[in-house]
């Protein structure tokens, strides 16, 4: 496990050590950052449950904005996916499984922000990067392995969303993050 100091971080990202100082104390109260004096800042590792609970969380988010979505649907909102989903195809065809890894959740973000109600947002991008986070960033090789068959999915997913049926894009919403709920 990697370890910092605040000037580290401060360095990093080339700011100065007070707003790191803050970022940090913030990130340690939510839980998701071990600060131990004189041995440095690193991330908590999130238990099994955790993950099931934060990837639960994250679903029933992206669940409400697909619904919202689906009933206020413009065609200018489905060109943009469609156009995301052909630049994760391009990514995957080209064996670039970390950028597609990265492009999916672009895609599911930008679902996520059509819905337009910024509170959803906000807290889908706070669930995401915790599961970024603590469970090692965006998984290429994973994503490699379905690759073609994701592809497939996120195109019916995007026609299924802009048909204007809630209860049809929740479903296929459901199916296509595996839903355990």
């Amino acid at each position: 496990d990697a370890q910092w100091s605040l000037r580290s971080l401060a360095d990093k990202f080339g700011m100065s050590v007070a707003p790191v100082t803050e970022a940090v104390r913030r990130l340690e109260q939510e839980g998701l950052l071990l600060v131990r004096p004189q041995q440095g800042i690193t991330v908590r590792q999130l238990s099994l449950k955790e993950i099931q609970e934060y990837t639960i969380i994250r679903e029933g988010l992206e669940i409400q904005a697909v619904r919202l979505l689906s009933m206020k649907s413009s065609e200018k909102d489905a060109m943009e996916l469609r156009d995301m989903v052909r630049e994760l195809s391009h990514l995957v065809d080209g064996n670039q499984f970390d950028d597609a890894a990265y492009q999916d959740f672009l895609l599911h973000r930008e679902i996520v922000k059509k819905a337009e109600i910024h509170l959803l947002l906000v807290q889908f991008e706070r669930i995401s990067a915790i599961l970024f986070l603590t469970t090692g960033g965006w998984n290429g090789p994973a994503f490699a392995g379905e690759a073609e068959f994701e592809n497939d999915n996120h195109e019916q997913l995007i026609e299924i969303i802009f048909q204007g049926d809630p209860d049809r894009a929740e479903k296929a919403v459901r199916n296509h993050i595996n839903s355990i709920a």
